[in-house]
């Protein structure tokens, strides 16, 4: 059996730094023993061109498309294309994109002959086997399939894979020299990223928990550092970035990732995201000693109303206080901020704007609020939205909203990033991969 996996092409705010696709790369592991011949088609790097012809020249017993909602209509046209090509293959369609969608809809526009929902590698295991025996697919849980015109739904799926049985990612599919490369000449460094956990517990309601949950999953401590020794010495990255939702959620884990890190005497640099509130000196200064040199905050914004909004669960003086424990032990920390919140003033603007100066981030990443489909910040503000053209959203670039923004929102943006270059100029330290576009 060949299958071949394929990240659809579109453009992409950050395609000058890009990171290979891990969804795929751990469903690429979970079956590479199962099947003759895995292939990919990377949407993400290839040129028009080269990846039209991709494309057209396919042909695999089994394709399997990981989309996010930006890469729904592309999913479409690309499925359809091969389906009018190779009708007897199978297109079996996954990610955060299709669960925003109806199942009429998508199977509809689509030439998809299953949706694997949730987490997929085991079931996309149980899937090809139950493919190769000509099986019965209602037996497989976690599926929704089209069988004689009419859609069918497997067994409800109850299982969510444990993060030690999970095989490390296949990186091995991908061109990462290739994905090094575009980073070394845009930002002058290099970084690969890992998963560690799964899940997120807490209730920000902008969150799309469809595939991951809150269930709280974290690998063992040895796994995390065995993996990220094997990513420094395979392709030597200046940094590996653990891209967790919530890498210090539980102190007792990162302690010990910290000390497995150290017990191997390894001189990697790495990076994570943290969640202010649940970081304290003790744990800081011991990722700091084992290498990290960037922590990530969800931060938001810097108005205890907006945070209120979005059910951070935190307040302003409790990112300061976090902030301030980051600079205490010399571990250098950024924001992700939002902009574009419904109610957001100017005033909310100019807290977010004292808040930057105030805790001097060493970098500062933007995003749109955006109300995708399976949020309660959908549900929340479905009456301002005034694009329903979801494959049209881009919450890196532009609002949706139809709101009467007291700040447009681009300009809220750009006096926050305004703010944040003259911290840069009077000689904030901040990170080379900190694009200031």
């Amino acid at each position: 059996m060949k299958v071949v996996f394929i990240c659809p092409k579109v453009p992409y705010f950050y395609s000058r730094t890009p990171y290979i696709p891990l969804g795929i790369a751990y469903l690429a592991a979970s079956i590479k023993d199962s099947v003759d011949i895995i292939e990919y088609i990377d949407g993400q790097i290839l040129r028009d061109e080269e990846y039209e012809q991709a494309v057209a020249k396919l042909n695999a017993d089994v394709i399997c498309i990981s989309a996010t909602l930006l890469q729904m209509k592309e999913s479409y046209r690309i499925s359809c294309l091969i389906k009018m090509r190779l009708p007897l293959s199978k297109v079996i369609i996954g990610g955060y994109g299709p669960h925003s969608v109806k199942l009429q809809e998508l199977f509809s526009r689509g030439g998809f002959d299953i949706f694997v929902y949730g987490e997929g590698e085991l079931t996309l295991q149980l899937v090809l086997d139950c493919l190769k025996r000509d099986g019965n697919l209602k037996e497989i849980p976690g599926i929704v399939f089209v069988k004689s015109g009419k859609l069918m739904q497997g067994k409800p799926n109850s299982e969510l894979p444990e993060m030690n049985s999970l095989p490390r990612p296949l990186r091995e599919l991908f061109n990462v020299p290739l994905y090094l490369r575009m980073w070394r000449q845009n930002t002058g460094i290099t970084s690969l990223h890992m998963i560690t956990s799964r899940g997120c517990p807490f209730g920000c309601i902008f969150c799309d928990k469809s595939v991951t949950g809150r269930t709280y999953r974290c690998q063992d401590p040895k796994l995390v550092a065995v993996e990220m020794e094997g990513i420094w010495r395979q392709y030597g990255s200046d940094d590996i970035f653990l891209f967790d939702d919530l890498f210090t959620l539980r102190r007792e884990h990162v302690l010990a990732v910290c000390q497995e890190i150290k017990y191997r005497r390894l001189s990697l640099k790495w990076s994570a995201q943290g969640r202010v509130g649940i970081v304290d000196l003790e744990v800081l200064s011991a990722m700091k000693e084992a290498g990290c040199t960037e922590l990530l905050f969800g931060v938001e914004s810097g108005s205890n109303k907006i945070l209120s909004f979005l059910e951070k669960g935190f307040t302003r003086q409790e990112i300061i206080e976090s902030f301030t424990a980051c600079q205490e032990v010399g571990l250098p920390a950024g924001v992700y901020l939002i902009v574009g919140v419904p109610g957001e003033t100017k005033e909310d603007v100019d807290a977010t704007i004292n808040l930057i100066r105030k805790i001097r981030p060493c970098m500062l990443n933007f995003s749109f609020l955006t109300p995708f489909p399976n949020t309660e910040l959908h549900q929340k503000t479905s009456q301002w939205i005034d694009e329903e053209d979801w494959t049209k959203w881009d919450d890196f670039t532009k609002t949706v909203y139809n709101y009467p923004f007291e700040v447009d929102p681009r300009i809220s943006r750009q006096r926050i990033m305004d703010a944040y270059k003259e911290l840069i100029e009077k000689g904030l330290d901040h990170s080379p991969y900190q694009l200031l576009e």
